[in-house]
């Protein structure tokens, strides 16, 4: 015999419950309806839904953000890889050059192997923020590119505002024809750099 419960009477309609007390059926039918089907909640933020659960669509990494980063880093890698050919340069004729001036009196061992030490060190750095840049660019991840981009956009105002202070120095100077190019340049790759890391922060934040 079954267990006592609500269940569909022999003779009964298919949609009606009736109660067996485990020897008989008590009561009447009652019409009992198929449940409604539970309604997913709306995906957040523009989402979609995917297999039956909320998916957080994907973020919107623009094609123009993409161009300017990478761009942007391989124009900054060139010097760069130019600061470490001088870097090995010096350093080949650095016995060279500390003989000559041995000659003189003056040793400059120690001031050579600083100075290619301090090339070395910011030409490293300055490819680690470079690198990471140009592959969170070709992946397109924002957060990948907003940090370094965010680092090399301080560091470009300042080199910025140090290239237009050079400039109005020179101009008092014997060098008063000097033209701003160079601090023309600097400009326009500060406004590039901080337009990715503005990019990238708002296509992290979508």
């Amino acid at each position: 015999m079954a267990e006592p419960g609500w269940y569909n009477a022999a003779g009964d309609p298919a949609s009606t419950r009736r109660y067996w007390d485990g020897n008989q059926w008590i009561g009447d039918p009652v019409f009992e309806p198929p449940p409604d089907p539970v309604s997913a909640p709306p995906p957040p933020h523009g989402g979609y839904t995917y297999g039956g659960g909320p998916v957080v669509a994907p973020v919107r990494f623009s094609a123009a953000l993409k161009t300017v980063a990478i761009v942007v880093s391989v124009l900054k890698a060139i010097p760069l890889v130019l600061a470490l050919i001088a870097a090995i340069f010096l350093a080949a004729a650095s016995r060279s050059i500390d003989d000559d001036f041995g000659e003189l009196g003056f040793g400059l061992d120690g001031l050579v192997g600083a100075a290619i030490a301090v090339i070395v060190f910011f030409v490293a750095f300055g490819a680690l923020l470079v690198g990471f840049q140009f592959v969170g660019a070709l992946k397109e991840r924002p957060l990948m590119v907003f940090i370094p981009a965010l680092i090399m956009s301080l560091i470009d105002v300042l080199l910025t505002i140090g290239s237009w202070s050079a400039w109005n120095q020179a101009r008092n100077s014997v060098f008063e024809n000097e033209s701003p190019g160079g601090a023309f340049m600097m400009t326009a790759v500060a406004a590039a750099q901080i337009y990715i890391a503005v990019q990238a922060i708002r296509a992290n934040g979508q």
